[in-house]
């Protein structure tokens, strides 16, 4: 068991103070009981206490035994100085002086209510006690006053001098105008002068009051007009409570500040004394003012002179230095209330600078003339005001020199300095940290624990087990999941330990295995991660049952709550998550109703979890209702404070937008998303440094929002706004956003592939692989997945670009690393194996590596099963996927059986999964069968692929009717295949059905985006052929015309895109002239055709197009023959063959056959036309001998 240590205070007052001794001693009592779970008992002794208290004689000699055996010394006044009471303040004061250590003698002084007269005694003894000691007395007004003050200093005696009096009293909380200690209740805010008599709290008491009152009135009208009214004194009350509190929360740090300097045992200064005067009054401004910079200026430099002056004596010089120090020491604590004050003075709007300048003045003090101890002291609470205002650019080199003092203290004192240089390590590791330096931050973090560690004993187990937990944090927002749930677990020993000897320890226990519950559910253990939710959160249930007054409990259970439901939303436990946060939501409305400034902001984000949760199980409405008042939440907090809560609100305006592009309500989506750029270019305007980066994200899912719909003009807009505020903050600061910047690339890049700008989307993702490998190297722990990330996008674009072995190199080389991931972590990196994997596969079937393809596959699908009897809900989908696209590979490679054995699993697959959540999965069960109906279609399995086509017709139909927009393209697509498959099967007029109701498809499709207008040629194109087929030459000639108005207009605009297109059209409406004897023009559309390819399309593309323009050449060569114009016809002939002769080399079993065949044309029509051609010195006819004896060989 934890051994206890006890505190013994001794009580001294006259009898005119019986209430408060009293009152003290119930103070004692119920801190006994506090303390008591902390390993710490607490003891009174009083007069009442000794046996002479019953026969009324005094025993000094007990008395003084007890008192010098004491730690701390209280002494009560009022009216009158009692005599015994004067004799033991001297006795403690006297014992102190020898022992420099206890008991710590404290003077209270209960105010004089009018009409009272403080006798002359007392009047002496104040005097003496200022003027000779420089000590000052703690005033008291109310009994809340008293107890506050000796909480504060019971709080300090406990905790090692370490930097700003909010340090060491953290236990200390102002909560619903309440002080509590460790939860509990110790004082009422509006029984502290300096609260009672500050006007600006009385005020904003009273202006609540006044506001609630008025509310209820309006409220019991139960008049619907009346609630505009309502919600904005509702506005105005939440406004002037959260004023309140943050006034409460600076008059509190100055009160401990107060205390701190009166129970320094350091002489106090008549400026001081006023200053601390004027604050129990309430009167800020007054103690700025008296704080006069010039004043302590000038007594600085006397100071100053009178150490000077004594250091040049010998004996009697070392009392004057004494002086001149403590003079100095009196200084720097006058600066440090000033700062305070400054800060808690809201009429200043530049607090932070001001403050932070008297800081340094005491800093320089400090630095000059008092101890490495107090420099550092000093040092470590400027660096702690400033990180906590967020002036982060401020805070490194007050922390950095502070811990270099304490590391010099260390190495001369370790027993006395290793304890706080620990604790300072900290500080500064958690501030790495925040700025997003981690190697460093781990650095600190093992210095600190190192130090813990071998301190040797358990008295700074709870300072090792929350350092461990910070670690933990640090490597859990680093990837580095494995030794995050190992620091996590070492953490616990020690808090389990801890909470078995203190039940007090439980809260940080219950907050380690909140976080360790979190790195099992983000490493998809979702049982480990279950088992230790539940173990939280009965830890916090207990709390919350044994502290039922401390509300930070109950918010703590609320938000683990929240986050045990997100891991059974991720496991499809959707019943249970929705059981959870409704508790979570409860717990957050009570709350709210006492304190909304604090609990309204977490309230809304349960709301937006529930939301959220109803928007993916399709509870539509639902979710629309529990988002839109997240957001009715999150407008009013902005109105009331925009600078704190219109960055929740912007998060809130980005759920409900998600939700209505899920239920394709887009027009209301890019409305919530443009009203948060709009605040957060506002915020960004007024705060560039905090609020500029939130802008990126907004801008990238408009951009997205954009490219889903087709607008991709604006969606590159976007974008290129984004990535000049992101390329921008990476200049400043590239350690903190590069990797941003190289994932908005990689999305920018796609929108470029979209678009067929493949030389910038190359550009783009070859900048984010350098950005990358830079961090990679830098850190690769950290930046591993990132670079393999970049490594799969330009992959995508060298496949795209047949640039297949760089794909092949990029994919190989994202495969190794991803292989590594998964050895370190594979509940967390297979997934991304497996994808990485399934991507290779797809390339190697792209080049025609049909073996070494399947083998990926397999290898891919092989990890996908495993994956799945983990947990199916969450990867069936990606084994569905893998097995669909090596049924595709099996389907080229005719493997026919194979392949349709893994199309009908991957269907049975996406079957399931559309019944549970048909929104997600119908679109991709649909497109599944489509692909088996057009195998069956390939095998000439007519029947088979029929049936299939009309299910798959079926869906889409029923789809379009929701979403137009999106699933009109697989609506087509069908259409389109159905209308082969009936043209194959010479059912001409269901074929015809088919490609009209696709021409009204496209039709509707450009009216609402232009960017359709390809697709729409395509069908003019295609209905074209059927009739040419059928031979209605006047309606193939009518769809061909249209198909040649879209795409000549195509080609002016985007010549490189489409000019290939617009050949064709040429091409086939010539044919059609042919058809229909009008000769000249079709040979002028073959020539317009001929005249395209050139100007474009074969010196760009020669391997993809030179195919197509071979066959255009022998078409008009052809007319050119028939016509009689032999000459011509060679000529084109020639030209054919020379492209054949250059496929021929690359490919010969493609296109041997072809290059045989124009030969033999065009040597017919030389010969029986008797035709010379000419020759480019030989090489174009040793370039057709050479293609005719290679033919020749290979045909025998």
């Amino acid at each position: 068991m934890q051994r206890q240590r006890t505190i013994t205070v001794f009580l001294a007052s006259s009898d005119e103070l019986m209430n408060d001794r009293n009152s003290f001693q119930a103070l004692i009592a119920s801190l006994d009981d506090i303390y008591e779970e902390r390993g710490i008992r607490i003891k009174c002794k009083r007069w009442e206490d000794f046996g002479a208290y019953c026969t009324g004689e005094r025993t000094q000699d007990q008395y003084n035994q007890v008192l010098r055996a004491s730690d701390m010394c209280i002494c009560m006044f009022h009216r009158k100085a009692g005599k015994y009471t004067v004799e033991e303040f001297n006795q403690a004061l006297n014992e102190y002086r020898q022992n420099n250590d206890h008991p710590k003698t404290y003077v209270y002084i209960r105010a004089l209510v009018e009409g009272e007269v403080e006798e002359e005694e007392l009047k002496v003894f104040k005097s003496n006690l200022f003027q000779s000691i420089g000590h000052y007395w703690c005033n008291y007004v109310t009994d809340d006053a008293m107890k506050l003050h000796f909480v504060m200093q019971l709080e300090r005696m406990m905790t090692p001098s370490l930097g700003s009096a909010e340090s060491q009293s953290k236990n200390l909380k102002v909560e619903d105008g309440n002080v509590l200690l460790h939860g509990r209740k110790i004082a009422d805010y509006s029984n502290l002068s300096f609260a009672a008599c500050n006007t600006d709290y009385t005020a904003l008491k009273a202006k609540i009051e006044s506001l609630d009152k008025g509310i209820v009135q309006l409220r019991a009208m139960n008049l619907e007009e009346l609630e505009v009214l309502i919600l904005t004194k509702s506005d105005e009350r939440n406004r002037c409570y959260e004023d309140l509190k943050k006034l409460e929360e600076q008059l509190f740090g100055i009160a401990l500040s107060v205390n701190k300097m009166i129970s320094s045992g350091a002489p106090i200064s008549e400026r001081r004394r006023m200053a601390i005067e004027l604050f129990e009054k309430g009167n800020i401004r007054g103690v700025i003012d008296v704080l006069n910079e010039k004043d302590m200026a000038a007594d600085a430099e006397r100071a100053k002179s009178e150490i000077s002056r004594g250091k040049q004596l010998v004996d009697a010089g070392k009392k004057i230095v004494e002086s001149g120090l403590q003079k100095i020491r009196s200084l720097v604590d006058e600066y440090v209330m000033k700062a305070e004050a400054i800060m808690a003075d809201n009429s200043e709007r530049n607090r932070i600078p001001l403050a932070q300048q008297v800081y340094d003045k005491a800093i320089a003090l400090t630095r000059e003339y008092l101890t490495e101890y107090d420099l550092a002291d000093l040092l470590f609470e400027t660096g702690e005001f400033l990180y906590t205002n967020k002036a982060f650019g401020e805070v490194e080199r007050y922390y950095v020199e502070c811990y270099d003092i304490r590391h010099n203290l260390a190495q001369k004192n370790p027993q006395d300095n290793m304890a706080n240089l620990a604790k300072i390590l900290g500080n500064l590791a958690n501030f790495y940290i925040d700025i997003q330096r981690f190697t460093e931050s781990e650095e600190m973090h093992k210095k600190a624990l190192d130090i813990y560690q071998n301190l040797g004993d358990h008295t700074h187990d709870r300072d090792w087990g929350k350092t461990a937990r910070n670690l933990a944090y640090l490597y859990s927002i680093t990837d580095r999941f494995t030794e995050s749930e190992r620091v996590y677990k070492d953490a616990l020993k020690i808090q389990h330990r801890l909470a078995e000897n203190n039940n007090a320890e439980e809260a940080e226990l219950a907050h380690t295995l909140y976080a360790l519950a979190g790195i099992y559910s983000h490493t998809q253990r979702y049982s480990e991660s279950e088992k230790v939710y539940k173990e939280a959160l009965e830890v916090f249930r207990r709390l919350v049952t044994n502290n039922p007054h401390a509300d930070q409990y109950e918010q703590r259970l609320g938000t683990t709550l929240r986050h045990f439901a997100g891991l059974y939303k991720i496991i499809e436990r959707y019943s249970e998550s929705e059981q959870m946060l409704k508790e979570s939501l409860d717990i957050f409305r009570r709350l709210s109703i006492n304190n909304p400034q604090v609990y309204l902001p977490v309230l809304s984000a349960s709301l937006n979890d529930l939301g959220e949760l109803y928007n993916i199980t399709n509870r539509i409405l639902e979710s629309e209702k529990m988002l839109k008042e997240a957001l009715k939440i999150r407008r009013r907090l902005a109105i009331n404070n925009p600078q704190v809560y219109e960055p929740d609100l912007v998060i809130a305006l980005h759920s409900l937008s998600s939700l209505y592009c899920r239920i394709q309500r887009i027009s209301e989506g890019e409305k919530m998303l443009k009203e948060a750029l709009e605040i957060q270019r506002k915020l960004a305007e007024e705060h560039p440094q905090v609020h500029e980066p939130g802008i990126v994200p907004i801008l990238c899912d408009l951009a997205v929002l954009y490219s889903k719909t087709q607008r991709f003009d604006e969606s590159e807009a976007m974008y290129k706004e984004a990535l000049t505020i992101e390329r921008r903050l990476a200049k400043e600061n590239p350690q903190v956003y590069d990797g941003d910047l190289s994932n908005i690339l990689i999305e920018f890049a796609c929108i470029y592939s979209l678009t067929n700008r493949l030389s910038k989307s190359e550009e783009l993702c070859k900048e984010a692989l350098d950005i990358c490998r830079r961090l990679h190297k830098n850190d690769p722990k950290v930046h591993r997945r990132d670079l393999a990330n970049a490594l799969w996008e330009l992959a995508n674009i060298y496949s795209i670009t047949q640039r297949f072995s760089e794909s092949e190199a990029m994919h190989r080389e994202e495969i190794e690393i991803r292989r590594q991931l998964v050895e370190e972590n594979p509940q967390i990196h297979k997934p991304n194996l497996a994808g990485a994997l399934h991507n290779l596969a797809a390339l190697y079937a792209d080049m025609e590596r049909f073996a070494e393809s399947e083998t990926i596959y397999n290898e891919a699908i092989e990890i996908r099963r495993q994956l799945v009897k983990e947990n199916p809900q969450v990867y069936k989908p990606g084994l569905a996927g893998t097995l669909n696209d090596l049924a595709n590979l099996y389907a080229r490679t005719a493997r026919i059986a194979e392949s349709i054995r893994l199309y009908k699993e991957a269907i049975d697959i996406y079957r399931q999964l559309a019944v549970r959540n048909p929104l997600v999965y119908e679109p991709i069960y649909a497109l599944v069968l489509y692909n088996l109906g057009t195998l069956y279609h390939k095998e000439k399995e007519y029947g088979k692929s029929e049936s299939i086509y009309q299910d798959v017709l079926k869906i889409y139909r029923r789809l379009v009717k929701k979403n137009p927009e999106v699933y009109r393209t697989g609506l087509s697509d069908t259409l389109y295949n159905m209308a082969l498959l009936y043209k194959d099967t010479k059912r001409y007029s269901l074929s015809e059905k088919m490609y009209k109701e696709l021409l009204e498809v496209k039709l509707l499709s450009v009216q609402e985006n232009p960017k359709e207008e390809p697709l729409l040629a395509e069908v003019y194109q295609e209905l074209a052929d059927l009739y040419r087929e059928t031979q209605n030459y006047a309606g193939s000639e009518a769809m061909y015309q249209e198909a040649l108005k879209i795409r000549r207009r195509l080609a002016t605009d985007n010549p490189e895109e489409h000019m290939h297109d617009l050949a064709i059209t040429y091409s086939c409406l010539g044919r059609v002239y042919i058809d229909m004897q009008r000769f000249s023009e079709g040979e002028s559309m073959y020539e317009e055709s001929i005249k395209t390819r050139r100007h474009c399309l074969a010196e760009n593309y020669p391997q993809a197009y030179e195919p197509g323009w071979a066959i255009v050449l022998e078409h008009l060569a052809e007319r050119y023959e028939n016509s009689g114009r032999y000459s011509e016809c060679a000529v084109l002939y020639k030209e054919a063959l020379e492209i054949y002769n250059r496929l021929t080399i690359e490919d010969p079993d493609r296109y041997n056959f072809e290059a045989l065949v124009t030969r033999n044309k065009l040597r017919e029509l030389c010969s029986t036309h008797h035709i010379t051609l000419e020759e480019d010195g030989g090489k174009e006819s040793s370039g057709i001998n050479k293609v005719w004896n290679w033919i020749t060989r290979k045909n025998k």
